[in-house]
């Protein structure tokens, strides 16, 4: 398992997942961080892993999502600054997670077609920004802000993160810095959308499968532990190794 594989956050299309692993993780880390309540750790511990194999379904929104799409008024104004920089509204992709709750998120295009940015909401009311590219084999995501962590994500699947002080284009040009690629795919519709959220998970699901589980236990808890890792990641691992389902993947 390579460590650089090991990212924070969501990428294209994770907000339905996202909004669930951030209170769960908010937890988690508490509970890590003092050592305590050992046995609810692993219970939510558990209840990411299992999250991470519950497939998505996404649908683009329709009519009879008029109250999800009511809830987008709170990303309005970064939907205008990014219309103000050239991109086009593509409209809302409804995702949800077996068993869990419909979210929704909003989607543009930049002029050249082949970056789009997504706007949701997290349960805070906090607005994320997030601009997605694909080239070849890659996929590039550029966050307005750094999560806390995540599971382990896939060497395809490439992050960066941008303090949401910065202004919006410096967001872009350092998306652009990363993505800008001659093979860059077209993501202009929002069939395109969807095309390349189901690609990717399938994907990350098959990546995921084919690690050694010990390795991906490991990975996931480097990921979700950070700093602490050190500290406690070892003994996790032990703990957990023959009680804890094979993960399975996140996107």
């Amino acid at each position: 398992m390579n460590a650089g594989a090991i990212i924070v956050s969501g990428a294209v299309g994770a907000g339905v997942v996202y909004v669930w692993i951030w209170r769960r993780y908010r937890y988690l880390s508490a509970h890590w961080r003092h050592q305590r309540d050992m046995d609810k750790a692993e219970r939510v511990l558990r209840e990411l892993r299992e999250a991470a194999s519950a497939p998505i379904a996404r649908h683009i929104a329709g009519t009879g999502d008029a109250a999800l799409v009511a809830t987008l008024e709170a990303v309005r104004a970064d939907e205008g600054a990014l219309v103000a920089a050239g991109f086009t509204l593509l409209g809302d992709v409804v995702c949800q997670r077996a068993g869990g709750k419909a979210m929704i998120t909003r989607w543009l295009a930049d002029p050249s077609g082949t970056t789009c940015a997504e706007l949701g909401l997290r349960g805070e009311g906090n607005v994320w920004l997030v601009l997605h590219s694909a080239s070849g084999d890659n996929v590039y995501a550029t966050h307005r802000e750094q999560y806390p962590g995540s599971l382990a994500r896939p060497p395809f699947v490439h992050h960066r993160y941008v303090p949401p002080e910065r202004s919006l284009a410096e967001l872009i040009r350092h998306h652009a810095e990363a993505a800008r690629h001659d093979d860059a795919a077209s993501i202009a519709t929002l069939a395109d959308v969807v095309a390349q959220l189901e690609r990717t998970s399938s994907r990350t699901l098959a990546w995921r499968n084919a690690e050694p589980p010990d390795a991906l236990l490991d990975a996931d808890l480097r990921g979700l532990l950070g700093a602490n890792y050190d500290r406690i990641g070892k003994l996790w691992v032990h703990k957990l190794r023959d009680e804890l389902p094979r993960a399975t993947a996140r996107y």
